[in-house]
């Protein structure tokens, strides 16, 4: 099984990966680990494109089944005909902004800098078509373009009750 589950940032794309991961015992790839060079702190430097894919296509290929998080449709898409199953997640902006507050305190400390502040907004413009780069307009687009089962979760739920929603849309596909 090749899982890939992508959405807003924000959205619970990490989480709910590494929760299948443990539920359905395969590896969790996170498509960050690959786009970005690892730094302190991390998310400054895109790592070249042919390394990154090369790197993330030799890790995928260890295993035969896994599950892929994050955004693809800019610099990964030639991995979609890959996948057997997608799952795009989607909440709405006042859930995913307390979410990455959150996060962003957690991992950098309670004041937060000028660089957080300017990723979650960033991130919190998701849903405008206008912006440049990601956002759902792309992502909806990107979609049309998949083959493999579409599952869209579009509403804020609980981890287990995603977990138990793809369990039984999967015995379906």
């Amino acid at each position: 099984m090749h899982l890939h589950i992508f959405g807003s940032s924000g959205s619970g794309v990490t989480t709910l990966g590494k929760a299948l991961a443990i539920q359905l015992q395969m590896p969790y790839f996170d498509a960050d680990d690959y786009y970005w060079e690892k730094t302190d702190p991390p998310f400054q430097i895109r790592a070249d494109a042919i390394t990154r894919n090369n790197r993330l296509v030799a890790d995928l290929n260890k295993t035969p089944d896994w599950i892929l998080g994050g955004s693809l449709d800019s610099w990964a898409d030639f991995l979609k005909h890959e996948f057997d199953a997608v799952i795009y997640l989607w909440i709405p902006k006042t859930v995913r902004e307390a979410r990455l507050i959150n996060r962003e305190k957690e991992r950098y400390g309670e004041t937060l800098s000028q660089q957080s502040m300017d990723f979650i907004d960033w991130a919190l413009a998701y849903d405008d078509s206008n912006r440049s780069g990601r956002n759902r307009q792309r992502h909806e687009q990107w979609m049309q373009t998949l083959s493999s089962p579409l599952l869209r979760i579009e509403e804020d739920m609980e981890v287990e009750e995603k977990v138990t929603m793809i369990n039984e849309w999967m015995k379906s596909i």
